[in-house]
């Protein structure tokens, strides 16, 4: 049995990851910290995945994120999904990004409705649309379509 992100198995799965980073920034160095949580819960045909991102500095640097080439000092992501056979399922993931903490205009809620298609071994092919929800008054929402093949060999 597949779950609507590709992975295989029924269960609850949990990855986490812990790093750390001293950097120069303002007047001297600062200590960096990022911690990351992964679980998923597979059910039959139902899943759930979450992850959990923040890093953590004391704010002497602009925005530590870029420092790691990453968009996001902190997201926060859960995806409920069905498979409906062995080569298709679909998932709503439900995303909130910060760019910069310290920042509170650059948060967004992401709603990303997704169809995956797995149409040989080891081929996975996600197609989704997107709508983005600024926090910000006066901000615009955005909206995207997209599509992604991944392929493990």
């Amino acid at each position: 049995m597949r779950n609507t992100r590709g992975g295989v198995g029924e269960g609850v799965f949990v990855k986490a990851d812990l790093g750390y980073m001293r950097v120069a920034g303002g007047d001297g160095r600062t200590n960096v910290v990022s911690i990351l949580l992964e679980p998923s819960l597979t059910l039959g045909n139902f899943s759930t995945a979450f992850t959990g991102f923040v890093m953590i500095d004391n704010d002497s640097l602009v925005n530590s994120a870029s420092l790691f080439k990453l968009d996001d000092e902190m997201f926060f992501y859960i995806e409920p999904g069905y498979t409906f056979t062995e080569n298709f399922g679909f998932g709503l993931p439900i995303e909130f990004h910060a760019a910069d903490l310290a920042d509170k205009n650059d948060n967004a809620m992401w709603l990303v409705p997704t169809f995956y298609v797995y149409p040989f071994e080891n081929v996975q092919w996600w197609i989704w649309g997107q709508v983005v929800k600024y926090i910000a008054e006066g901000k615009d929402n955005a909206f995207g379509l997209g599509s992604e093949i991944i392929v493990n060999y």
